[in-house]
Parts: C-alpha cells; structure tokens; sequence
C-alpha cells in the first residue's frame, strides 16, 4: 500500500511512494520562487526507487539549482502542475509538491533549506488575518 499517492491538476497523471519521507519541508531556492511565484515550496522528499507515475505524458524543464547543480522539474504535459523534481547535488531522492498530495495532511514539515533566501516576511505570515474563502471587498 502506498504511503503516498497523488495527481496533477487535471488527473491525467498520477503518482504514488511507498517510500518513508527523507524529509518534509519549505524549500526557499531562487529556482523554487520562481517555479511557483511565490516565496516557497513544499516538498516531501522520498527515495527515487519507491516512486512511481502513471498516466499522462510528462514534459521535463531541466535547470540549475541553488546548489549549483542541475534540477529537473517534471510536470504534466496538459496541464503544467509539476509531478515530481529530481536534483544532481541528491539523485537517490524525488521530491514531490506536497499540494498534489491526495492527503496534504499526511505529512508535517519538519525544516526550511536554502533559508538564506527566504523572503523577509515570512516569518509573519501565521500572525495575519485568515478567511476560509476570499476576503470581503
């Protein structure tokens, strides 16, 4: 049974680990910001082997990393939501978007790398105003 499954956007393509995580966390990388527009990303890295896809085809953007080593993004084709990233500086890891999770709750993050890019105001993002739903205007 898989400790893990998940999907893209679209469901086209699927994915699931039987692998326990090697870490859960907020990755603050220039690559990462910019991969999701945003300050961070949240990733479970499992071990390569126990990952496996099925489905749709995948497109790969193939990068360099804030290591200095190359990263390869791979996401669906249809509708962009990456899968799975693999980094040369770890090549026995995936690492997987913990939003593409079918259970995002299964996991807890446990640590923050690459933190000396971290955008200066996140460390107040728990103390601002929460709404289950958009804001009134």
């Amino acid at each position: 049974m898989a400790k893990f499954e998940g999907s893209c956007q679209c469901g086209a393509v699927t994915y699931a680990s039987d692998g326990e995580p090697i870490f859960v966390g907020a990755c603050h990388c220039t690559n990462c910001q910019k991969w999701t527009g945003s300050a961070f990303s949240m990733m479970v890295a499992v071990p390569k082997p126990s990952f496996t896809v099925r489905g749709g085809r995948l497109a790969t953007h193939h990068d360099v990393g804030d290591s200095g080593k190359a990263t390869h993004r791979h996401f669906c084709a249809a509708c962009g939501c990456t899968i799975y990233d693999e980094v040369d500086v770890n090549p026995s890891m995936v690492m997987i978007p913990v939003g593409t999770l079918a259970n995002p709750d299964a996991v807890k993050p446990q640590l923050h790398v690459y933190w000396k890019h971290h955008a200066s105001w996140v460390d107040g993002l728990l103390a601002l105003p929460k709404f289950d739903a958009l804001p009134p205007h």
